[in-house]
């Protein structure tokens, strides 16, 4: 998030969710949920289940690698 010079807690407080949530999702501790992927898509002007299927991408390669 630095090239875009915005901070965790300025997202967070933008899309109205807990900045642990947005933190999570950056440390990977946490997926991107269908509700976040449409309140990230309205923040950065893109289609909102851009994030959800980029989440999806990332649990298929997980799955892939465990088989």
């Amino acid at each position: 998030m630095e090239p875009l010079n915005i901070s965790v807690k300025k997202m967070a407080h933008d899309i109205d969710v807990p900045e642990t949530e947005i933190q999570h999702v950056l440390d990977g501790k946490k997926e991107v949920s269908a509700e976040l992927s449409i309140k990230l898509g309205k923040y950065f002007g893109v289609s909102d289940d851009i994030f959800f299927n980029i989440q999806n991408d990332i649990d298929m390669r997980k799955a892939k690698r465990m088989n």
